[in-house]
């Protein structure tokens, strides 16, 4: 059982990405997109325990009507919160209310809309379809024949549904639970969120804050002490000490917490006009008056912001200089009082959204299936590799799982992440499966395994033959197929599923996720651009080579200093294209596709795309490569090159890139059998040893098979370090990496000046979230670098011989080596991991780290650990660790004296 705590300093983190693609349980919202993402316990309308007494942050059971035959029902057994990121209180799992009854929340705004979360566990069920019941908010039904064991996936297992709720005229949302096609309807816990209303009201999340005078931002002064003074400095995107958490409090009054350092903006208990305002350590309990803060809209999209203590407003003045207070003053009206609240940008922002398969509506014996973590040894399931560890699983006639279009828009396009079975004999097999739209048969996507593995056994690992039986080790269980959905668009409001009907042949299809959306025009050929089909190259034919024709059209263009237009359609290739300095760009990516034939007996070279640079946007790459047979994508080097809006799949490393003033950003990346996104210096190559200024931003990445990014400082080997250039300067800023099978989701192997901020990482079958220090025995050294802001979610695996992976390793990684000199000045601050598989954090060896305001919510053993061989030093400030299992601890230096631990105002622990 894991003990309940919710720190002042929880963090409630906003993205403004369409949803978040993966982990479908950190989602508010019930089979549909959101922007919020909930790491961290929030503040609420109502937190209720149903059918039970307060607990914690939980008030007793409230609001309840027509509940005749209704009862309490309890349980002493623990249950599994692994796969919610925001659980409740075991006490609330323990207890549910059951039968026909009805809760219905007052005093909300008529008109407003409220998130609404529904918390479950099945205790008294065995089985899925003993218990079956539906859910209805002010009269519509939001579930249907809702089965707790099968959308948990076992028994003893938590798991949530969320949804959005309009109060009625007179301020109320009635939650009304009643029978279905068996046993009893039940539910452990409601939640009502803030308000989502925008214009009066401000959403609780993460913000910048901005002087409409100075355009300045609230800065941190990058402090750590309590009372020092805020100021003023220009935008830094990725900076924590700009990012403020804004949390609305239970009075109206909100309370702005700094990202970096956990401190809260206070007023300095002053009522002196032009007194500068400060930061201050936040409350054991609610925030004092000194740290409320009244948020006032104005017109033109910018707010007041004055004390609640003093009713003073915070003013930027005139001066737009680096460095200057922010003052409190009375209400002058002036602009220098305004200010604008952008919200922070946390992952990638892209053009779809994405439905996990366990939450849709499952029919006809579809189910569920889930891992509990962590894994006996290192090998792995389909649900270990899948994103939030669980998938909807389709087997027999008239299976099916089902979404509701909440995305508020038409949707012309699917994305299907799926896992079919394997040839008796391996190879692979071909399959459909039908798309439904309001239970009217669309069309047939095809589907196959030829791509992946779906088997693994305790065996070797990357045998030579890889066949089910063979007793080798094979794994990569998921493939993704797209494709525009004929017909109609998908209204708002209408249901889209995936049902096995007779023609679809294979045994089982899993459905791990599905990405929607509504792809814009095809772009049209752009000026002084020469056109591949003018060279000789054929769309949609697989039988035409079209290799010599794009090397032509990118001969021309180089010569002529025009660009190449890739027009709509696939065009088939059979070797590697060389670009030198030249623009590469199509329709978009769900237009033009270059289709790579790599297991050809006359494929040349180990790339698809190579050369000293250039510019690739809008156009999509694909290959028959799989994990035996598959080559570089685009492997890049030289001076200021760009790749942008290109979708890369089963490539090995998909974007392999060095040189100077490179730039990887929009882009989406499915299936590589190698890294996503590497930024190198050429890992000592010969005439390519340069890796500055690289930057990785905004790019969405799932199931890798090493890392998802890298940054990799390192030289091929060993005697190739005496031409080694260390990294300078690589960024990695607002990207979203999902399910790696086999690496990390972020690798960070060296470099001078590294900067790996607001990104999302999720899942991993063996490895970290975050890897930080030398590629040892290859690697250069980590020199500097800042780590911060990135949530961290189910990270951690186990790796060859079943080591637990912890999900961030700070300091030399790998247990290479524990050389504190190999890392020095290595910032993490304001990171949130939550739910890691083992060890949240572990600490090898460094000199001059710092770790600062990391929250840890719910790992699976301890919250930080500093290994026995750790040497070296580091500062542990203003953490949060809470909700670790029965034990283990919140932080264990199990070093010698060679490590020195030291810091203050840590939650949970002293160093």
């Amino acid at each position: 059982m894991k003990m309940s705590r919710v720190p002042v300093k929880a963090v409630f983190l906003a993205t403004t990405a369409l949803a978040f693609f993966g982990v479908a349980r950190m989602v508010v919202a019930q089979q549909g997109p959101t922007t919020t993402l909930l790491p961290m316990p929030v503040p609420a309308v109502l937190r209720m325990h149903a059918g039970g007494s307060a607990s914690g942050l939980w008030a007793a059971e409230t609001g309840l009507s027509n509940s005749s035959g209704s009862s309490a029902v309890s349980t002493t057994t623990a249950i599994n919160t692994t796969l919610d990121p925001v659980p409740a209180p075991q006490a609330v799992y323990q207890t549910a209310r059951s039968g026909v009854f009805t809760y219905t929340v007052s005093s909300l705004t008529p008109g407003a809309i409220y998130p609404v979360k529904l918390h479950f566990a099945e205790f008294q069920k065995t089985a899925v379809g003993q218990r079956e019941f539906n859910v209805a908010i002010n009269g519509a039904q939001i579930l249907s024949n809702f089965d707790i064991f099968a959308a948990a996936g076992g028994e003893f297992m938590a798991v949530e549904r969320a949804f959005t709720a309009t109060a009625s005229s007179t301020g109320t949302i009635a939650l009304q639970f009643s029978n279905g096609a068996a046993g009893l309807a039940q539910v452990n816990g409601i939640e009502v969120l803030p308000s989502l209303s925008t214009g009066t009201t401000l959403n609780t999340g993460v913000y910048t804050l901005t002087s409409k005078t100075t355009g300045l931002n609230i800065d941190n002064n990058n402090s750590m002490t309590s009372g020092a003074n805020v100021i003023q400095y220009s935008g830094s995107a990725g900076n924590t000490g700009q990012q403020w958490q804004i949390n609305k409090l239970p009075n109206g009054k909100y309370a702005l917490v700094c990202l970096s350092n956990g401190l809260a903006l206070d007023t300095n208990n002053t009522t002196a006009t032009g007194s500068p305002a400060v930061e201050a350590t936040t409350q054991s309990t609610a925030p004092t008056a000194t740290q409320q803060w009244n948020i006032t809209p104005l017109s033109g999209s910018s707010y007041t912001i004055s004390g609640v203590s003093n009713g003073l407003y915070l003013d930027s003045g005139a001066s737009a200089s680096n460095g200057s207070l922010v003052s409190e003053n009375n209400s002058s009206g002036s602009a220098s009082q305004q200010w604008t609240l952008t919200p922070v940008q946390i992952g990638a922002v892209t053009p779809f959204v994405t439905y996990e398969g366990e939450w849709g509506s499952l029919q006809n014996g579809a189910t569920v299936i889930s891992q509990l973590v962590p894994q006996p040894t290192e090998f792995v399931t389909a649900a270990i590799e899948a994103s939030g560890r669980a998938y909807a699983h389709l087997t027999g006639a008239a299976s099916s799982v089902q979404w509701t279009n909440l995305t508020g828009r038409p949707i012309t396009a699917i994305n299907i992440r799926y896992s079919i079975p394997d040839a008796p004999t391996g190879g692979g097999i071909d399959a459909t499966l039908n798309l439904y739209v309001n239970g009217q048969l669309r069309q047939s996507i095809p589907m196959n395994s030829h791509q992946t593995w779906t088997y693994e056994t305790d065996a070797t690992y990357f045998g030579s033959t890889e066949t089910p039986g063979a007793g080798e080790s094979a794994f990569m269980y998921w493939d993704e197929a797209h494709a525009f959905i004929s017909g109609a668009a998908v209204q708002p409001n209408d249901t889209i599923a995936l049902r096995v009907d007779t023609q679809n042949t294979a045994a089982y299809y899993d459905i791990d996720a599905i990405d929607l959306e509504a792809p814009p025009a095809p772009l049209s050929q752009p000026p002084n651009s020469l056109s591949v089909v003018n060279y000789g190259a054929v769309p949609n034919n697989s039988g035409t080579d079209n290799t010599p024709f794009f090397q032509a059209a990118i001969n021309d263009a180089f010569s002529k200093k025009e660009s190449v237009w890739i027009p709509e359609g696939t065009y088939y290739l059979s070797s590697q294209l060389s670009v030198n300095s030249v623009t590469l760009q199509g329709a978009g990516m769900w237009y033009s596709t270059l289709y790579w034939n790599v297991q050809s007996a006359n494929y040349t070279g180990n790339n698809q795309i190579t050369g000293p640079g250039g510019t690739f946007e809008n156009f999509a790459m694909d290959s028959n490569g799989n994990r035996e047979a598959h080559k570089y994508g685009l492997n890049l080097s030289g001076t200021n090159w760009k790749i942008d809006s290109v979708w890369l799949q089963h490539a090995g490393p998909s974007i392999w890139v060095q040189g100077t003033g490179g730039l990887a950003q929009n882009n989406r990346i499915n299936n590589s059998f190698a890294d996503g996104i590497n930024l190198n210096n050429g890992n000592g190559a010969s005439g390519s040893n340069t890796g500055n200024d690289l930057t990785a931003r905004n790019n969405f990445v799932r199931g890798t098979g090493d890392d998802g990014i890298a940054v990799n400082d390192a030289a091929s080997n060993p005697p190739a370090v005496t031409s080694f250039v260390q990294m300078q300067s690589p960024t990695v800023l607002q990207n979203t990496v999902v399910a790696p099978w086999w690496a990390d989701c972020y690798g960070i192997y060296g470099g001078t000046n590294i900067y790996v901020a607001n990104n999302i990482g999720s899942g991993g079958a063996r490895q970290n979230g975050i890897d930080s220090g030398p590629f040892f025995p290859i690697g250069g050294k980590f020199e500097s670098g800042k780590i911060q802001g990135n949530i961290l979610f189910q990270n951690g695996g186990k790796h060859r011989g079943g080591t637990p992976q912890p999900a961030v390793t700070a300091g030399v990684g790998n247990n290479w080596s524990y050389d504190e000199t190999q890392v020095t000045n290595e910032l993490l601050r304001g990171n949130s991991i939550v739910n890691a598989t083992f060890n949240a954090l572990q600490v090898v060896a460094m000199q001059n780290g710092q770790i600062t305001n990391e929250v840890i919510n719910s790992p699976g053993m301890d919250g930080i650990e500093i290994l026995p061989s750790s040497q070296g030093n580091a500062l542990f400030d203003n953490n949060d660790v809470f909700d670790i299992p029965t034990g283990f601890s919140p932080f264990i230096d199990s070093a010698s004296t060679a490590f020195s631990a030291t810091g203050s105002g840590n939650t949970g622990f002293t160093p």
